[in-house]
């Protein structure tokens, strides 16, 4: 088993499209990041709404489920 530094496994996990960068972190997480966005990998592959939209308010929109039951 390999064992990485802190550093790299989070860019690992932001270049797959596993992790968000927090505002303050370094410009290369954010590149990671952007990366990640732009060829729709892991999270990104879909829609995403960021913790702090979440937070917001903001949702995805989901479509009702097949059958109609109605709550």
């Amino acid at each position: 088993m390999a064992v990485l530094p802190e550093a790299s496994y989070a860019l690992a996990m932001l270049r797959a499209g596993w992790a968000v960068a927090t505002e303050d972190a370094p410009s290369v997480y954010h590149q990671a990041e952007a990366a990640a966005r732009e060829t729709h990998v892991g999270m990104w592959a879909g829609e995403f709404v960021t913790p702090e939209a979440w937070h917001g308010g903001a949702r995805v929109d989901q479509p009702e489920e097949a059958g109609g039951g109605g709550h």
